[in-house]
């Protein structure tokens, strides 16, 4: 398998180009008529392929907060003990000269932590293509973050996007980090100019997180 390595930031640096094309967004909102639902598989755009995860509504039964204070959301750690990986029912189609961009809020569990997430995108064309980043760990207390990924791959491509909880951090729990306010959007590769102000952004990510380590999302 060929696999790629994805790098995970915070989006505040970033604003996509004016030609994006948003070909996916999903904030979970109407899922299931607006309910928490624990162990939810009836997900419109996501299919859930491995372990289980749980829908939450803003409020619910357990106190836990989605992104903006109200809405849905969803923890990633099921309550079966296994956690669970969402992946696209859909397939998004990416040219040689087009990068993608994909962002989404992520926060801790509110609960008990830390929690590992994982992004990443499986390729249905070429077979055989993973691109997935390291695992992204989430203190129990991390407020929801914007958190962006965006590159090229220079390969024409079909593929589908999956977030999973990292079994490992510690997972298999039933407490997991929450996911809410997914977006990918495909544009063409930006000019020379343009990449050295984003280079710039992410210099300035960087270097904020190293110092807020502790209150802020980091990669691993």
């Amino acid at each position: 398998m060929r696999k790629f390595l994805l790098a995970l930031a915070a989006a505040t640096a970033f604003a996509a180009p004016a030609s994006a094309a948003i070909v996916f967004e999903d904030n979970f909102e109407g899922e299931a008529g607006g309910a928490t639902v624990l162990n939810y598989n009836g997900f419109a755009n996501w299919d859930v392929i491995d372990g289980t995860v749980d829908l939450l509504n803003t409020p619910n039964q357990f106190g836990l907060t989605c992104a903006g204070g109200s809405g849905s959301c969803v923890d990633l750690d099921g309550s079966t003990g296994d956690p669970g990986v969402l992946i696209t029912k859909g397939i998004f189609d990416i040219k040689s000269y087009e990068k993608f961009t994909l962002t989404l809020d992520l926060g801790g569990s509110q609960r008990t932590g830390p929690d590992g997430v994982v992004i990443g995108f499986l390729f249905t064309d070429p077979d055989g293509v993973l691109a997935e980043s390291d695992p992204l760990i989430l203190e129990a207390s991390d407020p929801f973050s914007n958190v962006f990924t965006s590159t090229s791959f220079g390969f024409d491509g079909s593929f589908k996007l999956f977030i999973r909880a990292d079994p490992g951090t510690p997972g298999s729990d039933n407490i997991g980090a929450l996911l809410d306010n997914v977006s990918l959007d495909i544009a063409p590769v930006p000019e020379p100019a343009t990449w050295a102000m984003m280079i710039t952004g992410f210099g300035m990510v960087g270097g904020a997180m190293r110092t807020r380590r502790r209150e802020t999302l980091a990669t691993a």
